[in-house]
């Protein structure tokens, strides 16, 4: 009879521990659900700053100025706007999805450790607006794949939030990377001295001008042909599109003219002048932009390009045209 009350007992206990799990499983689902940031949509609109860092100092430092986002440790240099706007709506919509660990001295295993600390990879992002501001440290994605482990600084409770958070990595990663802001449109002309010179004229029909204007290649020699029709327009389309790949000095900054390696002009169709100058310094292709007339962000900058942007500045007039055909080579035998 003792052995049965005992069993008896030992199944009430086991039912009511499952039972609590349960409860408490659901408890946690229900908290899980719960915003990182319960008051951050209702203020969204009034964040004008943010700020990313890292134990190694400050990967971004951005501002919201007449609209644009702009990097303060970049000079104010504009950034991509969707990427700050996608990662405001994420931090809106991000949830505590499940409670992790409550131990400092398992932080370091989900990457939140404080970033006071020299080994750690959590990266802390501050959003502000006027008075107030919410941070929040952003740790490693979870093994499975889905979703990224978090962390309020000041609490120990680290959780797993489902929804992905998308950070740059360093400074130059979110900068708006295209340098000119100008349309083809706008463009008469563009010359790379001493090679060649490309206008955008009326095209002359049977009957006169047809009025569509069309890239030409002026002095173009007779009996020579552009490798295909569109070759020039691309060839200025590729110039006036060109991206950095980073902000290599504020200027002032003294370049060698031994160093220059290309230069090339254009001009609008309100007259204004461009001249891009390419330097090769210590195996790097630098970009540097003056105009007389325009004042502008890229006046403020030299540009280190990629090798493949810089080519597109570098080419010559051999690179529009088909090549010339193989002379004929006499093999009769000369008389005697």
């Amino acid at each position: 009879m003792k052995k049965i009350n005992l069993i008896i007992a030992i199944v009430a206990l086991v039912a009511i521990i499952v039972g609590w799990l349960l409860g408490s499983d659901e408890r946690q689902s229900e908290f899980s659900a719960q915003p990182v940031f319960s008051d951050l949509q209702r203020q969204i609109e009034a964040v004008d700053a943010f700020k990313l860092e890292s134990a190694s100092g400050i990967i971004l430092a951005a501002k919201k100025q007449d609209g644009n986002w702009l990097a303060e440790n970049s000079g104010d240099y504009p950034l991509q706007k969707d990427q700050v706007v996608r990662l405001l709506n994420n931090v809106v919509q991000a949830e505590l999805n499940s409670a992790k660990t409550a131990k400092p001295e398992n932080f370091a295993r989900l990457g939140l450790q404080d970033i006071a600390q020299n080994d750690s990879e959590a990266k802390l992002l501050t959003l502000f607006a006027a008075e107030q501001q919410w941070s929040l440290l952003v740790g490693n994605t979870a093994s499975s794949g889905n979703g990224i482990y978090v962390r309020k600084p000041g609490e120990n409770q680290t959780w797993l939030s489902n929804t992905p958070l998308s950070l740059p990595t360093e400074p130059n990663a979110w900068l708006e990377t295209k340098i000119l802001d100008i349309n083809l449109a706008d463009i008469s002309e563009i010359s790379r001295t001493d090679h060649w010179r490309i206008v955008r004229e009326a095209v002359d029909s049977e009957g006169g001008t047809s009025g569509e204007a069309k890239w030409q290649l002026a002095e173009l020699e007779e009996g020579r042909a552009l490798q295909y029709d569109s070759i020039l327009e691309n060839t200025a389309e590729n110039i006036i599109s060109l991206s950095f790949d980073a902000l290599a000095h504020p200027r002032p900054y003294e370049i060698q003219e031994d160093n220059l390696q290309s230069q090339v002009t254009i001009k609008t169709n309100s007259s204004d002048i461009i001249t891009m100058k390419l330097y090769r310094v210590d195996e790097k292709d630098l970009l540097v932009l003056d105009s007389e007339t325009l004042d502008s962000r890229w006046q403020q900058w030299v540009y280190e390009l990629s090798a493949f942007n810089a080519g597109r500045l570098s080419q010559n007039i051999e690179d529009f045209l088909q090549p010339l055909p193989e002379a004929s080579v006499d093999t009769e035998p000369e008389g005697d």
